[in-house]
């Protein structure tokens, strides 16, 4: 993504449409005062770009308002981000966040559930895997936070503590068993699946259900009793 140009060239690049515009209506004495006070040392030949952007500009703005009256008079109430918040912010700014570490997935990551406990942390990717990291290890920063865990799976300080393979499409939701070592999912591939991970060589889903439409919410009852589904099918499922 390109970054804003300096302010500086932003106002050169204005002051040469003025001028180019001012050369193009026919008002060459008045274009050259202006590119002799601005210290324009190339040449700006006659052109109306400025006037089309400023036509532009007012065709937008006249649309704006336009939709705008059109929300009024439907009685659309809308909140205004910038001005309606009831309360000042007390979180940090953006910049200040830091980066602890960085899952090794090997594409976009499309689900993350911690555990009742707040000290596990899934994650489920578009690449079918699903990853469980144990959060205070991540956060004592014994490594740096773009590691990639495959050769360190089995260390007993590395954040990642599971690598569960079963899922053969997009992963879309997880949710961990309120008292038990079990993780369930939720995938493109039609099928929930329940993760025993009390073991460390537990890679596969101790049971599988099938859907028929691609998954796309769970959650498990307070108690651990149930698991409610929700699919791209219009009934919803009490497991």
């Amino acid at each position: 993504m390109s970054s804003t140009p300096p302010i500086s060239h932003i106002y050169q690049q204005m002051y040469r449409l003025i001028i180019s515009q001012l050369m193009y209506d026919g008002y060459i004495q008045l274009a050259s005062t202006l590119r002799k006070t601005v210290n324009e040392g190339r040449c700006c030949g006659p052109s109306e770009k400025l006037f089309e952007i400023v036509k532009a500009d007012i065709i937008a703005q006249e649309a704006f308002v336009r939709d705008d009256s059109e929300f009024r008079e439907r009685n659309i109430t809308c909140l205004n981000l910038a001005t309606d918040a009831d309360t000042t912010a007390t979180s940090p700014e953006l910049c200040l966040y830091e980066t602890i570490f960085i899952t090794a997935h090997k594409d976009v990551c499309r689900a993350c559930a911690f555990n009742i406990e707040g000290t596990l942390i899934a994650t489920g990717s578009a690449d079918a895997s699903i990853k469980i990291m144990d959060v205070e290890r991540a956060l004592n920063r014994d490594y740096s936070p773009f590691d990639t865990e495959p050769e360190f799976t089995g260390a007993d300080t590395h954040p990642v503590i599971r690598t569960l393979y079963d899922h053969i499409d997009e992963v879309k939701c997880l949710a961990f068993h309120s008292n038990e070592y079990l993780l369930a999912s939720g995938s493109k591939d039609c099928t929930v699946k329940f993760f025993d991970f009390s073991k460390a060589s537990a890679k596969r889903a101790c049971k599988t259900i099938l859907e028929v439409a691609p998954v796309r919410t769970l959650a498990f009852h307070p108690l651990g009793e149930h698991v409610i589904v929700g699919t791209e099918n219009p009934v919803l499922r009490i497991i």
